[in-house]
């Protein structure tokens, strides 16, 4: 796992939000964010350890966490080995901690079919799920992309660790933002999202954006 620290300013609020699969980094870099608050992005699962665990989180009077798709998987894996966190707020976004389900993430037949199909004309078409429209495509793909070769090992390695992994680590999340069913998501289907967070008995609140939001809404839920 990588984190950049897009804002490291010494504040001391930090927001921490976990990337989707294969989005470039620069997707995040002019995102509008609470007043006085660092800002750390965490991306390329291709690992999921992060050794040395970065020894500003364990100052900061209080970190809000957001995971996007499947880096709500990543978090909800992560964030409880990494300590006892000023942890104020987990917000889910177009995510589930089950992202390999029938029922409750991303069907099977689903996932392997997006591995079978890295080429770059197999990412383009991805892109296109997520984003939906046109303008939204073409903004997403202006942002600089990262390599094939290391988008592919990363949803391969995905993969295999959710395959393996042990029971859920009941992390607890706050609130998840889901597509509104009028828009849908073409990756996690919405039905399957709402069934997970009401087992869950977390608070859903509706995006009218497709799976990638962050084209839509510049405040990335952060109100």
């Amino acid at each position: 796992m990588q984190i950049d620290r897009l804002i490291q300013a010494r504040h001391r609020h930090l927001v921490l939000f976990f990337n989707g699969w294969s989005a470039p980094p620069a997707l995040f870099h002019h995102l509008e964010l609470p007043a006085h608050s660092d800002f750390w992005l965490a991306y390329d699962y291709r690992q999921l350890s992060l050794s040395p665990l970065p020894v500003e989180l364990a100052t900061y009077d209080s970190i809000q966490v957001y995971a996007w798709s499947l880096g709500v998987w990543v978090a909800s894996q992560v964030l409880p080995k990494w300590g006892n966190l000023p942890i104020t707020k987990a917000i889910a976004i177009n995510g589930t901690p089950t992202p390999l389900s029938r029922t409750e993430g991303i069907p099977e037949a689903a996932f392997r079919a997006t591995l079978r199909h890295l080429t770059p004309e197999g990412l383009h078409l991805f892109n296109q799920r997520i984003c939906q429209t046109a303008e939204a495509l073409c903004r997403y793909e202006a942002c600089a992309p990262r390599p094939l070769p290391e988008v592919a090992e990363e949803l391969r390695a995905l993969y295999a660790a959710i395959k393996g992994a042990d029971a859920e680590t009941g992390f607890p999340w706050n609130l998840a933002y889901i597509s509104h069913p009028e828009v849908g998501d073409a990756i996690f289907p919405v039905a399957n999202q709402l069934r997970a967070w009401q087992s869950r008995r977390v608070p859903v609140s509706f995006l009218q954006a497709p799976h990638c939001p962050f084209l839509h809404d510049s405040s990335l839920c952060l109100r």
